[in-house]
């Protein structure tokens, strides 16, 4: 019942490590509720305005998560555990 909004507010969440919403990352704009004011755009210059500014966005994105990568490593550490297998071994997936 509420699965639609919440998505819609991870959607359009600012993510901590990309420092951009999913939906920004995604669409090339910020999310508006229908009440927003809307300002019309040309066709042809809202396309230029995509092809331009998503690489650029997404280069800002993928700065960002390189910059949080090392606290997150210290925040979450992973150790391996060596396991090996045999054919016929049963596992949980």
């Amino acid at each position: 019942m509420f699965v639609e909004l919440a998505l819609w507010a991870h959607h359009t969440a600012i993510n901590s490590s990309t420092q951009i919403s999913p939906f920004m990352i995604v669409y090339g704009i910020q999310s508006q509720f229908p009440a927003d004011q809307f300002q019309p755009q040309n066709l042809w210059d809202r396309m230029m305005q995509i092809v331009e500014g998503l690489p650029r966005l997404h280069d800002r994105a993928k700065m960002a998560i390189k910059k949080a990568q090392p606290s997150m490593k210290t925040a979450y550490p992973v150790q391996s555990i060596k396991q090996s297998f045999k054919i016929g071994d049963q596992i949980t997936m």
